[in-house]
């Protein structure tokens, strides 16, 4: 045969759908068509029953992607037993990778418009496991197919273009470590949870799609640095939609413009709240919604949170602590004034088995004609003092002072964005 177009999967399985198992003859297409070098576009021209597959592309040996691509009407592979439908022959190349991954072996795969389906729901039932790095998923409805099969390490995975998840059971993704992993335009309905990383996400971006009447969360992380969640809709899931910083923390993690609808129980609870930040550091939540409560930040680390333009339910809250209920004196407030406020657990974090309170000051704009601002704490339990949001306290690190029981601090307002300790 002279090849003058894409290789077709019926040239060598026949047409698909058939209720045979054609797993055989449809690796035998994609080793013909799959090379290292200018692999041929693999055109999946029906619904093949298969077990499983391998592609082999040896990372950093291969030039270009190999495409699997379908046209429409359901193209695309189906299981009717439990089994990860793609892996590779290539052994996991151990002796250079770093001690946390198993180092993927195979790359550079797109699937666009495939259709993955299981007969039958099951965790077992997923696409592909942790031998692949740098894998595409543009346009491919699941159904009762989870994404990964658990791993140790992920690396530039990516799911853009409405891909549509149905039913599956578990976690769609599962990892230890990840780097890279994006999920775009991505639609899950009652389906079951959405990505889970034990460890580390370094530049993990989720953004764009919907998150409804499903057994959440939509993501848990132990640490998210430099990573998003963004324009995500959230409806009546069973459980929160985002938990960050479960276990390390988060650091540089940012929630923008998603809307999280509770159902009816959720928002009888006034302590519910569809967003835990954790342990987190360094989270900013911008323009953000939700009809009850927003985020528990009741464990973030030293106060730093910050919520730009978010909107909770009526008589509910943005963050779990309110930096405008955390300190409401108007200065001075003298040392020697009798009814000083007491300062002690207006806020707590956990730190080793020590509880430290923390304060916020009030605006400098705010902060009445006096020039000075003196805080008096009257408890035995130390105080962190923080500026308030975009204003600092000049020469201190972290841009908080410790303030030990029993002490006093004095603090002198500039004409800009600072105090200084006098």
């Amino acid at each position: 045969r002279i090849i003058d177009s894409d290789v077709r999967v019926s040239w060598f399985a026949g047409h698909g759908w058939t209720g045979h198992d054609k797993t055989t003859r449809t690796q035998q297409a994609i080793d013909f068509a799959n090379k290292l070098d200018r692999a041929s576009a693999l055109h999946c021209d029906g619904k093949f029953t298969i077990t499983q597959l391998m592609i082999d592309r040896l990372t950093d040996a291969t030039v270009g992607d190999f495409v699997i691509y379908a046209t429409g009407n359901n193209d695309g592979f189906r299981i009717d037993a439990p089994s990860t439908m793609f892996s590779s022959r290539l052994p996991y190349n151990k002796n250079d990778a770093p001690a946390y991954t198993k180092a993927p072996c195979s790359e550079f795969t797109i699937f666009r418009n495939i259709d993955f389906e299981a007969s039958i729901a099951h965790v077992d039932n997923c696409v592909f496991d942790d031998k692949f790095l740098r894998l595409t998923f543009d346009g491919c409805p699941h159904r009762k197919m989870r994404g990964c099969k658990k791993g140790e390490y992920l690396q530039t995975i990516k799911w853009i273009n409405q891909n549509k998840f149905r039913q599956h059971v578990g976690y769609f993704v599962e990892a230890g470590d990840a780097y890279d992993v994006r999920s775009e335009g991505s639609e899950f309905e009652n389906s079951g949870s959405g990505f889970k990383f034990n460890n580390i996400g370094r530049g993990c971006h989720f953004g764009k799609g919907l998150y409804q009447g499903s057994v959440g969360p939509f993501l848990s992380i132990a640490g998210l640095f430099g990573g998003t969640v963004s324009e995500v809709y959230f409806e009546a899931n069973a459980s929160k939609d985002i938990i960050l910083g479960a276990n390390d923390g988060t650091s540089g993690g940012t929630l923008i413009g998603n809307i999280h609808i509770l159902h009816k129980e959720q928002l009888e609870d006034p302590n519910y709240y569809p967003v835990d930040l954790g342990r987190g550091r360094g989270i900013t939540l911008i323009g953000c919604s939700s009809n009850g409560n927003l985020a528990n930040s009741d464990s973030s680390s030293s106060l730093e949170v910050t919520a730009i333009g978010c909107t909770a339910g009526v008589g509910r809250k943005v963050l779990s602590y309110d930096a405008k209920e955390v300190i409401s004196f108007k200065p001075p407030v003298a040392s020697n004034q009798a009814n000083a406020r007491l300062l002690r657990n207006v806020y707590n974090i956990t730190k080793g088995n020590t509880e430290i309170g923390a304060v916020r000051l009030p605006p400098l704009t705010n902060a009445g004609s006096e020039p000075f601002l003196t805080i008096n704490n009257k408890s035995n339990v130390g105080l962190l003092i923080y500026p308030s949001v975009g204003e600092r306290i000049e020469g201190v690190a972290y841009n908080c002072f410790f303030l030990h029981g029993l002490g006093e601090i004095k603090l002198a307002r500039s004409t800009s964005d600072y105090w200084t300790i006098i």
